[in-house]
């Protein structure tokens, strides 16, 4: 998994702290480690994970959006099921992101036990005035083992 000799070092514009450099393994301080193209600390992500996004308007589409772009499949959890059904059936959300299309790895649902069934990794991406009540409301279908970010 290390670098091809051709690749140049990713360099960052400041030193790793010690505990950090440690982490980057090969790379050294002050540099990534690369597979493939996916850049970071440990390099790709080698097992199956799967995220569920909490929320579906522009900060979750977002993240949907970068996370399914490097190949990791999104479950996004929306409010109403008419919008998870034109997520999924278009691939574009009728109020944000105007005229983008979605990438597939993208699947919408309103019901939050489908959508944390399988869930590796739950990003929180709901506005803080309602995070309240929507947490409150799919509380007992999140599992005790999945991270919270």
């Amino acid at each position: 998994c290390n670098p091809s000799p051709l690749t140049p070092p990713l360099r960052l514009g400041f030193p790793l702290p010690p505990h950090r450099a440690a982490a980057a393994g090969a790379a050294g301080p002050g540099r990534l480690r690369m597979v493939g193209n996916i850049p970071g600390p440990r390099g790709a992500i080698t097992h199956a994970a799967r995220v569920t996004v909490m929320g579906g308007g522009n900060f979750g589409l977002c993240l949907a959006l970068v996370l399914s772009t490097n190949k990791i499949p999104v479950t996004m959890l929306v409010r109403r099921q008419e919008i998870a059904d034109i997520l999924n059936r278009d691939h574009k959300h009728p109020n944000y992101l105007n005229g983008m299309e979605l990438p597939k790895l993208i699947y919408a649902t309103a019901d939050g036990s489908e959508a944390f069934h399988d869930a590796t990794y739950i990003l929180h991406a709901v506005p803080t005035q309602y995070s309240r009540d929507f947490l409150r409301n799919i509380k007992e279908h999140i599992p005790a083992t999945t991270s919270i970010i």
